[in-house]
């Protein structure tokens, strides 16, 4: 009988060599190198990945555009679809929350290290969030980011995931 087929998703570290534990297998990673996936020793593919988790905080007295925006964003997720290929972003999430009374936005992404930034983006959603960002955020505050440690999935979803990134690589090459 074989195992589910669980697997390890991570972004290379800085400090020294990351080790992943597998259910049957230890693989030691360079620093700065990643994977998509890595399941009992055996790599499914080698696009690198970002994966973040960065928590932003709201301006003051802008909960009433960040609904707006968040109401837009939710309308709109076929033009937001549409942004998300150029940027390889195989994955985005956008969390709220309230912490001592400020409100914080957090950003989780799984994106290919290919990907184009937003602010060169030629859709007209994302010239809209780069004004609700430049409106909205405080930059006062440091963005906070978090250290992914280990992400657990099925190994079919990483396999799934490496082959959506090699599709969209393919495509930006052929000019589709």
């Amino acid at each position: 009988m074989s195992s589910p087929g669980y697997c390890l998703l991570f972004h290379g570290c800085d400090k020294g060599t990351f080790a992943v534990y597998s259910p049957f297998h230890i693989v030691r990673i360079p620093p700065g190198q990643g994977v998509l996936a890595i399941a009992d020793g055996e790599s499914v593919g080698a696009s690198p990945v970002q994966i973040e988790l960065t928590r932003f905080r709201v301006k003051p007295d802008k909960t009433a555009q960040v609904d707006a925006w968040m109401a837009t964003l939710n309308q709109r997720m076929a033009d937001v679809r549409a942004t998300l290929e150029r940027e390889e972003m195989l994955v985005e999430v956008i969390f709220r929350e309230t912490i001592d009374g400020h409100e914080y936005l957090s950003w989780f992404s799984i994106q290919g290290e290919a990907g184009a930034p937003v602010e060169t983006s030629p859709h007209d959603l994302d010239r809209v969030h780069l004004e609700f960002w430049r409106d909205c955020i405080d930059r006062d505050f440091s963005p906070q980011d978090a250290t992914p440690q280990v992400v657990m999935m099925p190994l079919a979803i990483a396999a799934t995931l490496e082959q959506y990134l090699q599709t969209m690589r393919a495509r930006t090459t052929d000019g589709g």
